[in-house]
């Protein structure tokens, strides 16, 4: 029993020893060896695609052995080959690296060389330690650029018409690759089977075809690019071609205009004239109202029975009315387009302005007599009463008349002496700004002040004319003009 006993104390303590083993090797598991030491030269600065680079590295220590060489570049596979299958486990050599330069590559670019050894952890895992070195190197193409020339059957062609067109690669010494077209007007497609027949050779002719656009014209520009296949070097070049309508465009004309001005609620008559029908034919005929204002600006009366003959052919003129609004004055352009079965189309506007009212003919010389009062301490006839002149008003078409001296005389009066305003100071006075009214239109006089107009009217029966202003200093004078 004793015996017994003491087997199982050496078994306990057995387990005992053995776990505090295990223990320690987990935490302190043996120190990896240091990564390779090494010194690295290249072959070569300056190289061109395809050339080959030598890169020496010379291993100084690798305690845990030489066992392969990685290279990482531009490139997405790198082409290189290496000496490393006579050095493994070697601690010190000289590893030789070939790198083949990609044709792609060009400028400044660099290359990674690593040297890596062989080791595990203490799980047995992969620990492996590597030392990089990196070569600086500047590349230029190996190869010149492709050369070809762009060109047409036809130098121009009617819309909606097509035109045979040849690339011809003259010389592409790194083998043709990609050939891309397009056309800024129009379609192009280039035959795959010319495009096909042509890859990898340093010359060859593609063609294609042109189409021009249903409806536009102009001149359609054909782009071309060649890139060829080692380097992917691409050369640009192009091509014009004028793309035109088959007719003259359409020659018609507004005619017989009753006038450009019409008041609210009035009206103006015209004639929409076809001058001559081309061998194409009308196809459509719009008549449209555009203004700035965003207001609908009244509305144009025509027969559409006599629109659809002008479209026939069976009649050369129309009468067009337009009606002007009730309450909205503005300017409204009358926009006329006739469009040819070829597409093409002509446009023309009449300029139409609303006014108030419908105004009467004030132009003529007056009597004039002014009051005011200055807010200037200069004027010596401050106030002013029954100051007497003499003003002209002159027509300025759609209710405006210019006043040759809007104060008559009364600023000249005031700041003559004071301050050599001796000058006339012309205004308009407007019929219709508001509808059977009259009023001075505000402006700036020559001390940059605003003038305004603050009541006025208009005596049908004698014709006399009456308005006050007011300008920006607080000065303020009524004129009574009387026709002479």
């Amino acid at each position: 029993m004793k015996k017994l006993y003491n087997y199982l104390l050496i078994g306990v303590f057995a387990i005992l020893v053995i776990s505090c083993v295990d223990d320690f090797e987990d935490a302190n598991p043996p120190r990896l060896l240091d990564a390779p030491e090494l010194t690295g030269t290249q072959s070569a600065d300056t190289v061109s695609g395809g050339d080959e680079v030598s890169f020496t590295l010379v291993v100084s220590d690798a305690p845990a052995g030489i066992d392969s060489v990685s290279v990482a570049g531009p490139d997405d596979a790198p082409i290189f080959t290496s000496n490393v299958a006579g050095l493994l486990g070697q601690t010190k050599g000289t590893v030789e690296v070939k790198y083949t330069v990609p044709y792609t590559v060009v400028g400044g670019f660099e290359v990674t060389v690593s040297v890596w050894d062989s080791q595990t952890d203490s799980k047995g895992k992969d620990a492996s330690k590597r030392f990089d070195e990196t070569f600086g190197l500047v590349a230029k193409y190996a190869f010149d650029a492709p050369t070809f020339s762009v060109s047409t059957n036809d130098a121009a062609l009617d819309h909606n018409d097509s035109t045979k067109v040849t690339i011809n690669i003259t010389s592409a010494p790194a083998g043709i690759g990609q050939v891309l077209a397009f056309s800024s007007l129009g379609t192009i497609t280039l035959s795959e089977e010319d495009i096909v027949a042509a890859e990898g050779n340093e010359s060859g002719i593609i063609t294609g075809m042109l189409y021009a656009p249903e409806k536009e014209v102009g001149t359609a520009t054909i782009s071309v690019s060649v890139i060829d296949k080692l380097q992917k070097r691409e050369s640009k070049g192009s091509s014009t071609v004028d793309i035109n309508y088959v007719c003259t465009a359409p020659d018609f004309s507004i005619t017989n205009v009753s006038d450009v001005n019409t008041t609210l609620n009035g009206s103006v008559d015209f004639d929409l004239e076809i001058n001559s029908i081309t061998t194409c034919g009308i196809d459509t005929i719009t008549l449209e109202l555009i203004d700035d204002t965003g207001a609908e600006l009244g509305e144009l009366t025509y027969s559409n029975d006599k629109l659809d003959s002008l479209i026939a052919g069976t009649l050369v003129s129309m009468p067009v009315v337009y009606d002007a609004p009730a309450n909205e004055r503005g300017v409204v352009d009358v926009v006329i387009t006739v469009i040819d079965e070829d597409y093409h189309a002509s446009e023309e506007k009449l300029q139409i302005t609303i006014i108030g009212c419908s105004a009467p003919d004030i132009s003529g010389t007056y009597d004039a007599v002014s009051s005011g009062t200055s807010t200037d301490g200069c004027p010596a006839n401050n106030p002013l009463a029954g100051f007497v002149g003499t003003v002209t008003l002159s027509a300025a078409g759609s209710g405006n008349y210019t006043i040759d001296d809007a104060f008559s005389g009364v600023y000249i009066e005031w700041y003559g002496s004071c301050y050599g305003y001796t000058f006339k100071t012309p205004a308009t006075i407007n019929f219709c700004t508001q509808a059977q009214g009259l009023s001075l239109v505000t402006f700036t006089d020559a001390f940059d002040a605003t003038v305004s107009d603050t009541g006025s009217s208009y005596d049908a029966g004698t014709g006399v004319i009456t308005y006050s202003w007011e300008n920006s200093f607080g000065d303020v004078a009524t004129t009574v003009l009387t026709p002479q």
